[in-house]
């Protein structure tokens, strides 16, 4: 007894009433190619605002709907089946996005050149970074050195007096800039570090539209793999676009049924392995072999 279908997502599509028939390959205007695609009893409905002299061209097929949606790609056209009624609707597809470009980041990342520069110079020369931090310090700077020279010509106690003054405003200046700048550079230098990234390994597991539905692509990697697979689903998933997964047999399969369109679907699927002999995995609704899995 064959189970009955169900559709789950954009790469999912389910007909319970649809057979497998070949399709030679062809081109032709809009409305012929789809009466030579579309078998009865299904009827097409085709949206008014797509030109009725778009070409339709496709490749042999073993599967009309396969031939239907490859002539439908290349035209950026979609397929809304409606399966109960017996129609599928072929409407615009979606019109590629334009991405703007913002003209800003060319004015901002000259502006933060000159930043890093006045920085290094600061903690490499720390005589000439203080005065050059502050910007009016450089007049002040100069004065230690004319009173230096006048004091043995003057009174000694006046000069005196004054001299330590002014050296311990010159001190206390210098002091920061120079303490504040040393730190910088060790920061830059350990946010440059890259991390590396581990690409998945092992072989590649392929979900072929020749396939129809999620079981015989299970079959098909368990005869690979060494395993047997039982389908005890009352539902099957039907193949619309190829995929492919990296990893192990158990990846892979894990990978497919844990994929949005059937995970987020009314009716979710698991799948439990068994250390059998040969191994076995077994497919079922979600929660229905939840105590075998833990």
């Amino acid at each position: 007894m064959k189970l009955p279908l169900l559709a789950f997502a954009a790469s999912l599509v389910v007909c319970s009433t649809c057979t497998a028939q070949s399709v030679a390959a062809g081109q032709d205007s809009l409305h012929r190619a789809l009466a030579k695609i579309v078998p009865e009893p299904f009827e097409v409905n085709v949206d008014s605002r797509i030109p009725a002299d778009t070409v339709l061209r496709w490749d042999d097929s073993v599967d009309w709907m396969a031939a239907l949606k490859q002539a439908a790609a290349k035209s950026n056209l979609m397929l809304r089946p409606r399966w109960d009624a017996g129609l599928i609707d072929v409407v615009p597809g979606p019109k590629p996005a334009v991405k703007a470009v913002d003209p800003t980041p060319t004015v901002a990342a000259a502006a933060p050149v000159s930043a890093p520069v006045a920085v290094v110079a600061a903690v490499t020369m720390p005589r000439t970074s203080g005065p050059a931090a502050t910007g009016l310090m450089p007049t002040s700077a100069a004065a230690p050195a004319p009173v230096a020279t006048m004091a043995p010509t003057s009174a000694p106690g006046p000069v005196a007096a004054t001299a330590p003054t002014l050296t311990n405003v010159a001190t206390t200046v210098t002091k920061p800039a120079v303490a504040e700048r040393k730190p910088e550079p060790e920061k830059i230098s350990q946010i440059a570090k890259p991390t590396p990234v581990k690409a998945p390994t092992g072989p590649t597991w392929s979900v072929q539209i020749k396939d129809l539905n999620l079981a015989t692509t299970f079959q098909r990697w368990a005869a690979v793999a060494g395993w047997k697979v039982r389908w005890d689903a009352d539902k099957h998933v039907m193949v619309e676009a190829p995929d492919s997964f990296t990893g192990s047999f158990e990846d892979a399969v894990t990978a497919q049924l844990s994929s949005p369109g059937i995970a987020y679907s009314s009716y979710p699927l698991e799948v439990c392995f068994y250390p059998n002999t040969p191994p076995l995995a077994r497919v079922t609704r979600k929660g229905d072999q939840a105590k075998e899995c833990q």
